[in-house]
Order: C-alpha cells, then sequence, then structure tokens
C-alpha cells in the first residue's frame, strides 16, 4: 500500500531481484533490462464468474538498476500502462497482440529452436496456481 503497488507488482519486482543477483553473481547480467512476459486478468472487479478474459504483457523488469524501489517503480509503472493499453482493447484485439507477442516461441518451435525470431521478453512470470498434477512434454516433467 505503501508504494501504491499491487501484489503482482511486487512478485515481479522480488523476481527481477532475484534474477539480478543470480546474474551478477555470474558475471552474466546484461546491461539491458530483462523483460518479463505476464498473464493478467482483465476483467472487471465486480462482474461475477461469467469467463475469463486475460491477456499478456511484456513488462520491463528493470534488472539494470540496482535500487530495489527504482525497480518496483519501473515495474508498477510499466504493468499500469500495459494494463491501461489492454483495458481499452476489444477482446478479440487483447487476443490478437497477446498472440503477436508469443508468435516468435511457435516459430522456435516449429524450426527446431534455431528460428530467425526472438521473443520480445526473455521470461514468463505467473504467481497463477499450475496444475495440481505434474505436466510432461517430450519426456520431462
Amino acid at each position: 500500500k505503501h508504494a501504491d503497488a499491487t501484489i503482482n507488482d511486487i512478485v515481479l519486482t522480488m523476481c527481477a531481484g532475484t534474477l539480478r543477483a543470480y546474474l551478477h553473481t555470474r558475471d552474466a547480467l546484461p546491461d539491458n533490462p530483462l523483460i518479463a512476459m505476464v498473464p493478467v486478468s482483465l476483467r472487471a472487479p465486480n462482474t461475477g464468474a461469467g469467463g475469463n478474459r486475460v491477456g499478456v504483457l511484456m513488462c520491463n523488469l528493470a534488472t539494470h538498476l540496482s535500487n530495489p524501489a527504482h525497480r518496483l517503480e519501473t515495474v508498477r509503472n510499466c504493468m499500469n500502462e500495459g494494463k491501461a493499453a489492454l483495458q481499452a482493447m476489444s477482446p478479440a484485439q487483447v487476443l490478437a497482440m497477446s498472440a503477436l507477442g508469443a508468435a516468435p516461441l511457435g516459430v522456435e518451435m516449429f524450426l527446431g529452436r534455431r528460428g530467425p525470431l526472438r521473443p520480445p521478453f526473455n521470461v514468463v512470470i505467473s504467481n497463477v496456481a499450475g496444475p495440481r498434477t505434474p505436466l510432461y512434454w517430450n519426456g520431462a516433467r
């Protein structure tokens, strides 16, 4: 509340700090900030249980900043701007924009991870609970 941030902003900033520390200790911290693909709910607060309206945002994690308060400010501003932009779109536009951001991953997977396109993000961060049973892909848990 003091930082005028959501719990999601705090989670993203904590992840950013952890990634920064991890990469810094390995002398692998990039000069440019890492970008996270973040799923967000766009459903209005009082709409009941009538389905989901979900989109994805690209969030600047500000891993290039050493000050955690400045990282939080950057994350908060980035998420607020992204949510405002998505709120102004129709559900079809949100779906199209979200798919556009993830499209390079599909191309890379199709071409065997050697595709010419790079996704606009470095990491996916979500605090949405996953399935309760283990999932497997190509034999990997």
